[in-house]
């Protein structure tokens, strides 16, 4: 069985290399793992009031990187950590980690500027009609997952 640990300069795998919130406020791990490693493993938190399971995946062209997906932990507190295989519940890998911080999902967004009104003329008369108005620019869509985005890590 193998040490889980933060990874560090040296990014001996298994190692953790982030904690993150998605968009619907699960917690994400993101971890480095051996080449040697299966596929098919989940990682189980445990703290003092229950264990979580955590679904993991490999990130799309980089077999050693893995986001596991699950309840959100709040920072600070210390936690045991398993990677176990999802065939037979052989732990694979453990260790006690402290979650020190979470990195939130980042969202663009586009603001306008209005016109500056012209308050100096006094209104002559009140009009029915409605004014012009701008359309509003659409944010485009993503076509793939935000978070992980593996071309980030250093």
């Amino acid at each position: 069985m193998l040490e889980l640990t933060n990874c560090n300069s040296k990014n001996t795998p298994p190692c953790i290399i982030s904690f993150g919130v998605d968009s619907d406020d699960n917690m994400l791990v993101n971890l480095l793992v051996p080449a040697s490693f299966s596929p098919d493993f989940y990682l189980k938190i445990v703290r003092n009031t229950g264990e979580t399971r955590y679904e993991c995946q490999m990130v799309e062209n980089f077999p050693t990187s893995f986001y596991c997906v699950g309840e959100k932990m709040p920072p600070g507190g210390v936690f045991q950590f398993m990677l176990v295989s999802s065939k037979d519940d052989t732990l694979l890998a453990n260790g006690d980690i402290s979650i020190l911080g979470l990195a939130f999902p980042t969202f663009e967004m586009a603001i306008s500027n209005p016109s500056p009104v012209n308050t100096k003329t006094p209104v002559q008369s009140l009009s029915t009609k409605t004014p012009p108005t701008q359309p509003i620019p659409k944010l485009p869509s993503p076509t793939n997952p935000a978070y992980p985005n593996p071309s980030s890590y250093p």
